[in-house]
């Protein structure tokens, strides 16, 4: 009864885990503006070396049209990242204390 009540929590951890990333990819996607991100035109040339889009932003690295991250962006990354590590830590935790017992 043991064994089932730990393989429980620990699924129950496991699944916590993945669904909080999960959610995290689907929030970020659609919060551009909550998250501080900027849009960017790029940086492109065309065949006769004459720039087809650019925003005026001080990068010069050639690359489409994307979005950047802000700094909100980065805070939840390593809040998830953070949060992530401190779960895995605990399952291993609930492991090494099963087989003690």
């Amino acid at each position: 009864m043991k064994q089932i009540n730990l393989f429980t929590k620990i699924s129950i951890r496991v699944i916590a885990v993945f669904l909080v990333a999960i959610t995290m990819s689907a929030i970020t996607d659609n919060l551009h503006e909550y998250l501080g991100d900027w849009f960017c035109a790029g940086r492109a040339t065309d065949n006769a070396g004459l720039c087809v889009y650019y925003d005026g932003g001080t990068h010069n690295s050639a690359h489409d049209p994307t979005w950047h991250w802000g700094y909100r962006h980065w805070l939840v990354l390593f809040m998830g990242v953070s949060l992530a590590v401190i779960q895995i830590v605990n399952i291993v935790f609930i492991i090494e204390e099963s087989n003690k017992k």
